[in-house]
């Protein structure tokens, strides 16, 4: 069998996690096109979230701030200026071209398979339309 290309594979990655979703009782829709700022989107009465670059990692953004915290600044590299991170909790490295940062499954492990994490939010947001973002292992 030869390699699977990219594209296809992140499809039916998309495609797993709104599966699993559903499964849970979750609306959730995904979107389709190539150059599009949300993947999945999930729905029920008193909820709305938008999930971009879906991958099994559910991190909050408390989580990925604990993670910025462990990888980025207690190692250093943001008090030697290697990284900045700004308003948004988004890695902006010293060339200034280069934002983000690439993220192992390793690095992440406890926050697989963690679906509970959009149950919990969409409970907490009862009767408020939201936005949020989950952080994913892609480079």
């Amino acid at each position: 069998m030869s390699k699977i290309n990219k594209d296809i594979l992140g499809l039916a990655a998309e495609f797993a996690v709104a599966s699993e979703l559903c499964r849970r009782n979750i609306y959730a829709q995904l979107t389709l096109g190539l150059r599009k700022r949300t993947d999945i989107l999930i729905e029920t009465e008193v909820a709305m979230l938008r999930i971009q670059r879906p991958d099994f990692y559910i991190l909050t953004v408390k989580d990925w701030k604990k993670l910025l915290k462990k990888e980025l600044i207690q190692t250093g590299k943001v008090a030697r200026g290697e990284v900045t991170i700004d308003e948004k909790n988004v890695p902006i490295w010293e060339d200034g071209y280069h934002q983000g940062w690439k993220i192992t499954p390793e690095m992440i492990k406890e926050h697989q398979e963690k679906w509970d994490k959009i149950v919990a939010k969409m409970v907490r947001n009862e009767g408020t339309k939201i936005e949020c973002e989950t952080a994913s292992n892609s480079g």
